[in-house]
């Protein structure tokens, strides 16, 4: 069975650690979905703008940071970030696979 959790930026990010580590130890499929700040907001000593780049470390077997899209292609977004889930893992339709992008 595949799981997914989607969360926001920051700590919330650091307390699903310890889910990835046993679901790579239980060979259990994790996708995790998280928000993040732009490159200009990060590290600048708050909760919510911690360093989540590789945060999951060895533990994660695929990671993508999508950067961040321009304010007049937001309407693309969810596009932009199926075509990298399409990319990995060959997927036709996003609506009946789930994948990390």
């Amino acid at each position: 069975a595949l799981a997914a959790v989607i969360t926001s930026s920051g700590t919330a990010v650091a307390n699903l650690l310890p889910a990835a580590v046993e679901a790579l130890q239980d060979s259990c499929p994790l996708v995790v979905v998280t928000a993040d700040r732009p490159p200009e907001l990060r590290d600048v000593s708050a909760n919510q703008a911690i360093d989540q780049v590789k945060l999951f470390g060895a533990y994660a077997v695929w990671f993508r940071d999508v950067p961040c899209l321009e304010e007049d292609l937001v309407d693309v977004g969810a596009s932009s970030a199926g075509a990298v889930a399409r990319r990995k893992y060959g997927l036709r339709d996003l609506r009946s696979d789930a994948a990390h992008a």
